[in-house]
């Protein structure tokens, strides 16, 4: 199963729209 599809069904809806760059830079601040 690729990981995207996996995101998209087992991420919560406020996170879905949130791009994987943004959460890593937001970890690396």
């Amino acid at each position: 199963m690729p990981s995207s599809i996996y995101r998209q069904t087992y991420t919560p809806a406020p996170a879905r729209h949130v791009p994987l760059w943004l959460l890593r830079v937001w970890r690396w601040l």
